[in-house]
């Protein structure tokens, strides 16, 4: 049971990791949005989001499995 706990503890500190990268999306979307070309913005606000979930899943994966261990 105990590394169940461990394991759920992680996944909530790696999650509102991602919930951050998700609030600063939104920050930099509202400071850049008049000085960068919309499509180029949101390109790039994507692209990042896609990169914060790909190392959230990475060290999500990483984590359980030297738990497991």
């Amino acid at each position: 049971m105990d590394k169940h706990r461990k394991a759920r503890a992680v996944e909530r500190v790696l999650f509102a990791m991602l919930l951050a990268a998700l609030g600063a999306a939104g920050f930099f979307y509202e400071r850049f949005r008049t000085e960068a070309p919309g499509w180029q913005l949101v390109g790039l606000i994507i692209a990042g989001m896609c990169a914060s979930y790909g190392a959230y899943r990475l060290a999500l994966n990483f984590t359980l499995r030297k738990l497991g261990s």
